[in-house]
């Protein structure tokens, strides 16, 4: 599998076999929400500055992408190839999505708890 490092603004993204990049591509779709926060004992505390989404097809981790996760930048947005997909990060439940074609899915990942 080839891997390439592409960076989009201020977000280093890296793209491997079914990922895609563009949301241009035939056959392509966007998921797009909101990412779960993780705050520490006191006011301004985060204790994920980041947050990683690991992105399974059919079993397989088939990309990676991270996400600055703050007040400030709380979204994530994913351009894949049409299929279904989990999405996983630190916080539980998994999203299970189904991408299509040339359509935008919102799903926020849901927040439980630190830790």
């Amino acid at each position: 599998m080839t891997r390439a490092s592409v960076t989009l603004g201020l977000v280093g993204v890296t793209c491997a076999g079914l990922v895609g990049c563009s949301s241009s591509s035939p056959g392509t779709g966007v998921v797009q929400g909101r990412l779960p926060l993780c705050y520490g004992p006191g006011p301004g505390m985060n204790l994920e500055p980041h947050t990683t989404i690991q992105i399974v097809r059919d079993g397989l981790v088939v990309g990676t992408r991270t996400f600055a996760s703050s007040d400030q930048h709380r979204t994530y947005r994913l351009a894949l190839p049409a299929g279904t997909y989990v999405l996983k990060t630190w916080a539980k439940p998994d999203l299970h999505v189904v991408v299509q074609p040339g359509k935008t899915l919102s799903a926020d990942f849901r927040f439980l708890g630190c830790l």
